[in-house]
């Protein structure tokens, strides 16, 4: 059976979205009949191939992989940090996306964020989830959900800010689902609860 392993910096058991890619990959990978694998760094065993998630976090992983096995494939996925905050602050995002065989992002604005260069090895992958059942449409409020851990690339706050907009009469309700991942961020959550 062949051998693919995932490299991701988020730790086993967290709920970052890295560790929630990898996983589902894995899931999907498995479906197929390889042998994969989630690590935090690679392992140094035989791979047929590393996918890794995150080019600035796993860099040290890619960089040692390519030097032992030049000729196998790395596919890197490039995260949200790395598009909106490591690619202009880190030379390492940029060596990772050079070392890579092929690049993934998971919405096809990022392709406007990848260096020329590297656009004709860039594939978007658009994430799924399992369709949701037809249900009545629910009378009086519309609930919306917003789904991420709190950091500044995220821009949590924007649904906040557009509320104003919205008629007096207005029935949405938001539901947020994440981690404060700063002091700064906690206190500002608190502030619009």
């Amino acid at each position: 059976m062949r051998r693919i392993e995932i490299v991701t910096p988020a730790p086993p058991g967290s709920l970052h979205g890295n560790r929630v890619t990898a996983k589902r990959w894995q899931g999907f990978l498995r479906q197929l009949g390889y042998r994969v694998p989630i690590t935090e760094s690679w392992s140094k065993k035989d791979a047929d191939l590393l996918i890794a998630l995150h080019a600035y976090r796993s860099h040290a992983s890619i960089d040692a992989f390519k030097l032992a096995y030049p000729n196998r494939p790395l596919i890197l996925i490039l995260t949200g940090t790395d598009l909106y905050r490591d690619m202009a602050n880190h030379p390492e995002v940029h060596k990772s996306m050079a070392l890579a065989d092929a690049l993934v992002v998971l919405q096809a604005e990022a392709l406007q964020i990848i260096p020329t260069k590297w656009r004709h090895k860039t594939t978007v992958i658009h994430q799924s989830v399992p369709q949701i059942p037809k249900q009545q449409k629910p009378k009086g409020q519309f609930s919306v959900s917003v789904i991420g851990h709190l950091r500044p690339e995220k821009d949590p706050f924007c649904i906040i800010r557009a509320l104003p907009y919205l008629r007096s009469d207005s029935q949405i309700t938001i539901q947020h689902l994440g981690m404060a991942m700063s002091v700064q961020m906690k206190k500002s959550a608190l502030q619009y609860s």
